[in-house]
């Protein structure tokens, strides 16, 4: 099979579905998007490098293997609930802060963030590691 027009375009393209990505997990909070659609556009950055080059090959452009994040992003969602444990006594539920930063002002920061931060890691590596399995099977490349 001829890959010749996907190795040219999956460069930039993986640059514009990760910036796309951010857009939506980070606009999740308030309207529709979040951590699970914004790691399924993510995913198809790396899925569409390991179809033009391979799978070795977008493994390492991940830095750490996609079964690790599926881990990390358990454990964020996990941690996400102590805060509602303790503050409030009753888990999984929203706990805010407000941060003071320099150049941006007053940030409100909660627990919710933190969740969907550990469902978009999870889900990445979830999509990312059956992916790669699938392009394997297939003898993609």
């Amino acid at each position: 099979m001829d890959k010749t027009v996907l190795q040219l375009a999956y460069k930039p393209l993986r640059v514009i579905l990760i910036i796309v990505s951010m857009y939506y997990f980070l606009r999740g909070h308030n309207s529709p998007g979040g951590g699970f659609i914004g790691a399924l556009i993510l995913s198809a950055g790396f899925i569409f490098q390991a179809m033009a080059v391979n799978t070795n090959s977008a493994r390492r452009s991940m830095l750490i293997e996609p079964e690790w994040y599926i881990h990390i992003g358990l454990l964020m969602s996990i941690v996400s609930s102590i805060p509602g444990w303790i503050y409030v006594n009753t888990p999984m539920t929203g706990v805010w802060t407000t941060i003071n930063l320099p150049l941006a002002g007053d940030i409100k920061l909660g627990t919710p963030l933190l969740f969907d931060l550990g469902v978009y890691v999870c889900v990445f590596g979830v999509v990312t590691s059956m992916s790669f399995q699938f392009l394997k099977h297939i003898k993609w490349n």
